[in-house]
């Protein structure tokens, strides 16, 4: 399934339950991957997990949880999104959680925002908790997705690449003055030529042959269309979790 498409079919689907592992009665910190996260990089989703676990943080999933309803706020969907809204906020408080923690930064704004709950990235959540990854010495070039940023999640993700070893190579335009990795407020669905082009423009800017980014959407993009130039064709893209989880 193209990125793209993927999209145009969460819309249908976000009223329905989405399978999300097994859920434990004895916490209440909840880890959301997100749709992105669970429907295609099913792979991050267990990295995550697990790394909550190598932290010492008890928590759990909820099977019977939909879409955060990001998508549909995205595409101008307002009732549709206070419905789902109202079906997972009984299911929240029906589970009694009291935070919800996500690698997916969009979750996470909608969570914050729009529901008005106790939510962060789950790169703040891995920090705090003193999380250790194993050590590998790498260059990379981390790119700041727009949403973590504005979240105020800048030092988070850095401190837990540096944890493992990497040398950051940072680019000019990082930190609070990052550069979208073209995916975001619906471009790419409505403009995947000029959104492709956006994110050619970004993995130039990125100086390490390696590229990792904490968030699913931005990391998708960028892999999708690293190809699309010679100058970035021999970038390699990866998913934060790919980089600090050791299997």
């Amino acid at each position: 399934m193209a990125f793209e498409d993927f999209f145009r079919k969460t819309a249908k689907i976000v009223k329905k339950g989405v399978r999300r592992g097994v859920a434990s009665s004895h916490t209440r910190v909840l880890y959301y991957p997100g749709c992105l996260t669970e429907f295609k990089l099913e792979k991050v989703a267990r990295n995550y997990k697990s790394m909550l676990n190598d932290a010492g943080i008890r928590f759990f999933v909820l099977p019977e949880l939909v879409c955060c309803g990001s998508p549909l706020l995205s595409a101008g969907y307002a009732e549709d999104f206070e419905e789902v809204k109202e079906k997972n906020i009984s299911i929240l408080k029906k589970n009694k959680v009291s935070k919800i923690v996500s690698n997916c930064p969009h979750c996470v704004k909608v969570f914050k925002e729009k529901y008005g709950l106790d939510a962060e990235h789950i790169s703040k959540t891995l920090d705090e908790a003193g999380y250790e990854p194993g050590y590998e010495a790498g260059a990379f070039s981390y790119h700041d997705p727009c949403l973590l940023v504005n979240d105020g999640v800048i030092n988070e993700p850095r401190n837990l690449l540096k944890k493992k070893g990497l040398t950051l190579n940072e680019p000019l335009l990082c930190k609070e003055k990052t550069f979208c990795c073209g995916a975001g407020n619906g471009l790419k669905q409505n403009s995947d030529s000029i959104s492709g082009k956006v994110a050619v423009d970004r993995l130039k800017q990125l100086k390490s042959r390696n590229v990792v980014s904490s968030c699913p959407y931005c990391y998708l993009h960028l892999k999708e269309h690293a190809k699309d130039d010679p100058k970035t064709a021999e970038k390699q893209v990866f998913e934060m979790s790919e980089v600090l989880f050791d299997e």
